[in-house]
């Protein structure tokens, strides 16, 4: 081998110690010169911050919740929010539990009470007991009440109730198997020859006597009807009701017993003149849960066209 061909061979294949003394240098992404064995730190904490999220990222597209949605895309997230509910929020489902219905008259409207007087001095507009002609176009004509105490000729439309009862399918009721109750589910039909049945409303007034577990429970006063006891028809107003226990009993609540009667006005709601009135007793009584065929009727005392039956309440006396 000449010596110039020593020579390249020397440059071309460095020596083991020289090749370490002398380490190649290379730019990181960050354009910072380091060592080829060594990783710069700043990229470093970057590749593992990016691989984090993007293990972040994979789970969340696995998570389908609203609140991971709300969270991914910006949004606030109110799962967390508690939520107050009012007794005008909740239908009630239990009898004789009347909740204030929108547009109604007070206990005394049907036992002619002055009205009382409103926060502006005016008297409140009390419901018109009188004949006087209202000068109100296309009023309403009611020309028949009807208590429908079975299938034949039912409304359906009406929410469940608590008990299994349906509201859609009048008749008395009588679970002997699951919950003890005993109700007497019926509807009230007021029939329009003439105007919109949307303008009509109703009241109920009622008086009773009920017992349960040996103890009394007296009622004297409106009852309703609340909101999920209407329907309405292209001719009729239909008020559905299932007084009685329609709520779990018990062996030791019985016997249970209720006795009552109601009155119910159809009026007008632009002008408070009553249309139609009825007048009805209910009277239940059951001995022990499993009783077959415990007492369970509704029967009519009255009807009115025009104008309003007599009232189960009595007048509270003044002073």
């Amino acid at each position: 081998m000449t010596d110039r061909q020593k020579r390249i061979q020397t440059i071309a294949m460095p020596t083991a110690s020289s090749s370490f003394s002398a380490p190649l240098r290379r730019k990181c992404e960050c354009s910072e010169m380091r060592d080829s064995t060594k990783v710069c730190e700043v990229c470093n904490e970057n590749k593992q911050q990016g691989a984090a999220n993007m293990k972040q990222s994979a789970a969340e597209l696995h998570d389908l919740s609203p609140h991971a949605y709300l969270r991914r895309h910006g949004g606030h997230d109110f799962g967390k929010v508690r939520i107050h509910f009012t007794n005008s929020d909740r239908t009630s489902l239990v009898n004789d539990q009347t909740p204030s219905q929108s547009g109604g008259l007070d206990d005394k409207f049907m036992q002619g009470a002055a009205p009382e007087p409103t926060t502006d001095g005016e008297p409140k507009q009390d419901i018109n007991l009188d004949t006087d002609e209202t000068k109100a176009p296309a009023l309403p004509i009611v020309d028949s009440v009807e208590m429908v105490t079975s299938s034949t000729g039912a409304v359906g439309g009406f929410p469940e109730i608590e008990c299994l009862a349906s509201l859609n399918q009048p008749g008395p009721y009588n679970d002997q198997a699951f919950r003890g109750s005993v109700a007497n589910v019926h509807q009230v039909h007021f029939h329009l020859s003439q105007g919109y049945p949307g303008d009509l409303r109703a009241t109920r007034m009622v008086n009773r006597t009920s017992l349960r577990r040996g103890m009394n429970f007296p009622k004297s006063g409106n009852d309703g009807p609340p909101d999920h006891e209407y329907r309405y028809t292209k001719d009729k107003m239909v008020i559905a009701d299932a007084p009685g226990w329609c709520k779990t009993l018990t062996d030791p609540d019985f016997p249970v017993n209720y006795k009552a009667d109601f009155s119910m006005y159809a009026w007008d709601a632009p002008t408070k003149k009553i249309l139609a009135s009825i007048s009805y007793h209910v009277e239940i009584e059951k001995t022990h849960y499993s009783q077959p065929g415990p007492v369970n009727t509704v029967t009519v005392t009255a009807t009115k066209i025009g104008g309003a039956v007599k009232s189960p309440v009595i007048p509270k006396k003044e002073g």
